[in-house]
């Protein structure tokens, strides 16, 4: 496996990508559709080049709303949806049920978004972090270079993350209640030398989970201390954690994921996804009961692996020629949001996918 061969994406400037002209979806988001694909690779999850299977049908989420471009989208663990426009409002749907919509940072374009049982969280421009619980929220500036948000399972906390995290109470105020450092050991003024890219609050929300390339950090909220933690050497172009930061997955410049056990420090999996060369792996998600693993490739092959088994139980493309930007799985894997950028055209698209 080479190491730091590739040198990593920053997801916040591929959010900031410039919205091409958007296409505007009539029918409401709460089509679910199931896919059967097969996996082409004989269950080896490697091959010699791309493949141009794809599903014969998937839900694209809206481009539009409310006459702003989509920007951002997100899934929380049951499948509800949110999504966030060029001119700072956010959307959230769910299956049957009418769309809710609210402004939050006007004028803002939404680059990122969190979304729990009963809040949505998320960045905007200028490093402006928010929140929206119950059609009310507020705004304010978030820490240096932040690109990562999470919210608790019960909507209580929010976390915005950069080379630090900041930790908000929604439920005193939005009060912030915690500044979580990076260990000076690091080298940089804050500590850190690498943004956080993926953050997740664990069950009872006493403990944060932040996750950089190469770093995995446990802090205790109340006492803003790291309490845990270890470093992957593994050449990791990508990282994402379980939505209950037990699980992190990790993607890397040679087509591998490796899927570690965040509490312990323990490798679960390294898996051989393609043997392209070059076909790095820039976006991965990981369900929080560990049944699925997802992949997007640079190939702009799709894969989706069953971790307890080890096989690629599906291969797919929903467009040709679109870098997976980013992967959302509900907590039991069933669906997957994928997000994508054309190469050509510009822009972003969105699409749900129900899984084998």
């Amino acid at each position: 496996m080479t190491v730091d061969a590739t040198p990593p994406r920053d997801p916040n400037k591929l959010r900031m990508a410039a919205i091409a002209t958007a296409v505007s979806v009539g029918v409401g988001v709460g089509i679910w559709l199931a896919i059967s694909v097969g996996d082409t690779s004989g269950g080896r999850g490697t091959t010699a080049k791309p493949l141009p299977t794809r599903p014969k049908r998937a839900v694209a989420l809206p481009s539009v709303l409310g006459g702003s471009p989509v920007t951002a989208a997100a899934a929380n663990g049951s499948g509800v949806i949110a999504l966030g426009t060029a001119s700072g409002a956010v959307g959230v749907t769910s299956p049957g049920k009418r769309q809710v919509r609210g402004v939050v940072t006007r004028g803002r374009q939404i680059l990122d978004l969190a979304i729990g049982h009963n809040a949505v969280a998320g960045i905007a421009e200028g490093e402006l972090v928010w929140a929206w619980r119950g059609g009310s929220g507020r705004n304010g500036p978030g820490p240096y270079a932040v690109q990562a948000v999470a919210l608790s399972r019960d909507g209580r906390y929010f976390a915005a993350g950069g080379f630090d995290v900041d930790v908000y109470d929604l439920d005193r105020s939005y009060r912030k209640i915690a500044v979580l450092q990076q260990p000076n050991s690091r080298g940089s003024r804050s500590g850190g030398t690498d943004e956080y890219d993926a953050i997740a609050f664990a069950p009872g929300s006493r403990e944060l989970v932040a996750a950089t390339f190469r770093d995995i950090d446990v802090y205790d909220i109340r006492s803003a201390r790291r309490v845990g933690g270890w470093t992957c050497k593994c050449g990791a172009d990508s990282v994402a954690l379980s939505r209950d930061g037990r699980l992190a997955v990790f993607g890397t410049n040679d087509g591998h994921v490796l899927l570690w056990n965040v509490r312990k420090g323990r490798l679960l999996l390294d898996r051989t996804l393609s043997t392209l060369r070059g076909d790095i792996a820039y976006a991965t998600a990981v369900s929080a009961d560990g049944s699925r693993l997802a992949a997007g490739m640079e190939s702009g092959t799709i894969v989706i692996l069953d971790p307890r088994t080890r096989a690629v139980v599906e291969r797919l493309r929903i467009r040709r020629e679109d870098d997976v930007v980013r992967l959302d799985l509900t907590d039991r894997g069933e669906i997957l949001l994928v997000e994508e950028k054309p190469i050509h055209s510009g822009g972003l698209h969105w699409w749900l996918v129900r899984t084998p």
